[in-house]
């Protein structure tokens, strides 16, 4: 998820059945990505929102990368941008007290 609107309407579904739904947040990686919230505040903020609101778990962030130069170099700097960008939003949630079950990132390189 990336966006409290999100948030909300999950909140209200799972109200209404009586369950509570885990949930992460998508970070967005810089690299053409059309969706996920930017790195840092904008991470702890969205953290902070769901954490209030009833029938959701928050359980932990995940990327995506998109926009992948497809060469070794490209992969590895990828990876390593992407590495950097998510142990930073986890080290930033696990300073506020947020527990954090799962952190990932993924990739599929677009070939045509």
């Amino acid at each position: 998820m990336d966006i409290q609107e999100q948030a909300e309407i999950i909140s209200k579904l799972a109200r209404e059945v009586g369950k509570n739904v885990p949930v992460l947040i998508k970070i967005d990686l810089s690299r053409g990505s059309r969706f996920g919230v930017p790195p840092g505040e904008p991470v702890l903020a969205l953290a902070k929102q769901i954490k209030k609101l009833p029938g959701l778990n928050f359980h932990g962030i995940y990327g995506h990368e998109m926009g992948v130069k497809l060469t070794p170099e490209g992969k590895e700097e990828s990876a390593l941008e992407a590495a950097t960008i998510m142990s930073e939003n986890a080290r930033l949630l696990k300073k506020e007290g947020f527990s954090l079950h799962h952190v990932s990132v993924g990739h599929r390189p677009h070939t045509r």
